[in-house]
C-alpha cells in the first residue's frame, strides 16, 4: 500500500518492518547542601525573602526561591498547576508555564540541557524535539537523555503500525524499569492530516498505551532518520543515553532492546 503526500517522502505501510541550574538546585536539594551553601550570604532572618523559611510552603525556602527567580510568596508561580518546589524536584522550571511535569507522570532526567547534539546518524547525538501528547503536554525527546528511548513512527490509516502497536506497549511496560522509554511518532491521521489531541488520545486508549504518543506533523522528527525519499511504516529508531542514535530506521527486535538496556550505567 503506497500514498503520496506533499512532502515529498513516499510512505509504504510495509508488512515486514517491524537545564543546568535547575539541576543545581535540585540536587542541592535532595543532598540537603542548600541552606550551608545559602545561609551564610544570608543577610535577612527567618522571616526575610533572603531566610530560609519556607513562607509560602511550597517546599523551597525563600532564599531558593529568590536565586530561580519565582515568587517567595506564591506556590506556583507560574500558574501551571504544580507548585515550585515539585517542578524543581522534577528538573522543570518553575517560571514557566509551559515547562512542568507531565500528566503521563513520565520521569525527566537531570540531564535534559546537557545533550551535545551533533547529528541525526547512528554514533551522532541527535537534537530535540517538542511536541503534543496525548494529554496535550509539550514532550520533549531530551527529557529521557538518561534512558533508551524507541522512536517508533505510525499513522492511524497503517494497519501493520496498528497490529504492532500492542507489542510496543507491552515491551514499555514490562522494561520501563530497566530504562526504556518508547515514544510513537503519529505523522498522520485517517485524512492523512496532522493529528489532534483527540486522535493521539484515541490512538492510546485503542492499543492500551500508557507510553508517549505525540503528533509528529508530516513525519518530521521520524523523518531525520532515514536516507532516500522513502519512509517505511512503521519507522522505529533506537536511541541510546543523550539522544545518541544506536540505530537508525530498522525494525528493532527484543534482542537489541535488551542489549541496548544492559548497556546503561
Amino acid at each position: 500500500m503506497r500514498c503520496w503526500f506533499t512532502s515529498a517522502l513516499l510512505l509504504t505501510a510495509c508488512q515486514g518492518s517491524g537545564l543546568s541550574s535547575l539541576s543545581s538546585v535540585a540536587q542541592d536539594l535532595d543532598t540537603g547542601n542548600w541552606l550551608s551553601s545559602t545561609s551564610s550570604s544570608s543577610t535577612e532572618d527567618d522571616d526575610g525573602d533572603n531566610g530560609p523559611r519556607d513562607r509560602d510552603g511550597d517546599g523551597l525556602s525563600n532564599a531558593e526561591e529568590n536565586a530561580l527567580g519565582s515568587d517567595p510568596g506564591n506556590p506556583d508561580t507560574d500558574g501551571d498547576g504544580y507548585q515550585d518546589g515539585e517542578e524543581v524536584e522534577s528538573y522543570t522550571d518553575p517560571t514557566d508555564a509551559s515547562d512542568h511535569p507531565y500528566q503521563g507522570g513520565w520521569p525527566i532526567a537531570a540531564c535534559r540541557g546537557d545533550v551535545a547534539v551533533s547529528g541525526d546518524q547512528p554514533g551522532q547525538n541527535t537534537g530535540n524535539f517538542q511536541l503534543m501528547d496525548q494529554y496535550g503536554d509539550t514532550l520533549r525527546l531530551h527529557d529521557f537523555c538518561d534512558k533508551i528511548v524507541l522512536l517508533v513512527g505510525s499513522a492511524t490509516w497503517c494497519d501493520p503500525c496498528n497490529r504492532e502497536a500492542p507489542t510496543l506497549g507491552n515491551w514499555y511496560n514490562n522494561l520501563a524499569d530497566e530504562g526504556l522509554m518508547v515514544i510513537t511518532l503519529l505523522g498522520q491521521n485517517m485524512s492523512e492530516g496532522t493529528p489532534s489531541q483527540a486522535d493521539l488520545q484515541a490512538w492510546a486508549s485503542a492499543h492500551g498505551l500508557t507510553h508517549p504518543v505525540v503528533a509528529d506533523p508530516g513525519f518530521g522528527t521520524a523523518g531525520r532518520f532515514i536516507t532516500g525519499s522513502q519512509i517505511f511504516l512503521p519507522s522505529t529508531t533506537l536511541l541510546g543515553p543523550d539522544a545518541e542514535v544506536l540505530i537508525a530506521d530498522t525494525p528493532i527486535n527484543p534482542s537489541a532492546l535488551q542489549t541496548a538496556l544492559e548497556s546503561l550505567p
